[in-house]
């Protein structure tokens, strides 16, 4: 849970310095159509959707290992007793 804790404090962090910070430039903003409304995504839109994935990603697996390996651990001590 600590590790979760963690990278939601990080992902906020990101956004928050991306947010306030417009010094950012790694690549030059790039337009988008996406149902017929252009959108300009820049580096720190980049950035920021990079963590937003992994952060989601890192809280699936969490979700994953809790549904399937909590159940058996629970197991393995009932057949200890």
């Amino acid at each position: 849970m600590k590790a979760r804790l963690f990278l939601i404090l990080i992902f906020l962090c990101i956004t928050l310095v991306i947010t306030f910070n417009d010094s950012l430039d790694l690549f030059p903003p790039t337009e988008i159509e996406f149902l017929n409304k252009e959108i300009i995504v820049n580096s720190e839109m980049m950035i920021s959707f990079i963590a937003f994935f992994t952060l989601v990603f890192v809280l699936c697996i969490g979700v994953v290992e809790k549904l399937f390996f909590s159940v058996r651990a629970g197991k393995n001590k009932e057949q200890e007793k």
